[in-house]
């Protein structure tokens, strides 16, 4: 990431010899009815949804997609679709239709999808280093025409919904969204403009996340982190109500053959919203 130095505390397979981190391309993931890009980083697994709008669609080369999600859970960045959003001077890019253009396992493996929006050919980058536990993203626009500016969103669900608790007959504790900054923590909903110089990461957790009773309560939760590059990012805030929090973010635009690019690393910690935080804080930057 250009602009940011960051260290992550080194959770997993310290000292060993490690396996490749591998990727693949998955007709239909359980729990979606959808195709997806699972990663194995032998620390832990992501797989990016690719939320079609026909499910019978499986050919990589040819996704209609409405949307992405994230998993290993369906809370935390949402793995329903939502995950992501982007505009280029408004010109979504979901639904859209885009292809899987390269799929390779390896010391760090990587998809990238593409698509051909009106306002340019763009590529979303999917990445993992083996022994991991974070996603990597990117994504770079290559620009037809003159875009004036750029707004990417993404949306976490920390804790699980009430509604499906009380289908499922199950009890629940209270929601208690949270955002944690470098700089401070917030437990009220509202709009929170960022300093991303100050404050380059966000970690989005539920304070009633107990792991040890969730199998007891059949409740889902994730906690979920995202560390973000100033220098590409113009303005940033979080908008946080009581059971959603969405980063939304605006990039600059572009005259006609410029690339507009943005990279992030992602967490999603499905174990222990203690762990998230203190790989969140061992984040230095400069």
């Amino acid at each position: 990431m250009r602009g940011v130095i960051f260290i992550l505390l080194p959770l997993f397979f310290s000292g060993q010899c490690l396996a490749e981190a591998k990727v693949v391309f998955v007709k239909n993931v359980t729990r979606t009815n959808s195709p997806g890009i699972e990663f194995d980083t032998g620390a832990c697994r992501y797989t990016v949804i690719l939320c079609a709008s026909d499910k019978t669609t499986t050919n990589p080369e040819a996704l209609e997609l409405t949307g992405i999600g994230l998993f290993p859970s369906k809370r935390g960045w949402s793995g329903i679709g939502n995950w992501l959003q982007f505009s280029l001077d408004g010109q979504e890019l979901f639904p859209g239709k885009f292809r899987l253009v390269s799929l390779a396992s390896g010391v760090r493996a990587v998809a990238v999808l593409e698509t051909d929006n009106p306002a340019g050919i763009v590529t979303l980058t999917f990445s993992a280093d083996q022994g991991s536990d974070a996603l990597y993203f990117s994504f770079a626009a290559k620009l037809r025409i003159a875009v004036a500016g750029t707004k990417v969103f993404f949306r976490a669900y920390p804790g699980e919904f009430e509604s499906v608790l009380r289908k499922n007959g199950k009890a629940s504790a209270p929601l208690a969204n949270r955002l944690l900054t470098a700089r401070r923590e917030e437990s009220q909903d509202g709009c929170f403009a960022l300093d991303l110089k100050q404050e380059p990461w966000i970690f989005v957790y539920d304070a009633n996340y107990l792991p040890e009773k969730n199998h007891l309560r059949g409740t889902e939760y994730c906690a979920s982190g995202i560390l973000c590059n100033p220098v590409e990012i113009i303005t940033a805030e979080v908008e946080k109500t009581r059971d959603c929090a969405t980063l939304r973010l605006s990039l600059p635009g572009g005259k006609e053959g410029a690339v507009i690019s943005a990279d992030f690393v992602i967490w999603k910690f499905s174990d222990s919203s203690e762990t998230g935080k203190r790989v969140m804080r061992s984040l230095v930057f400069e």
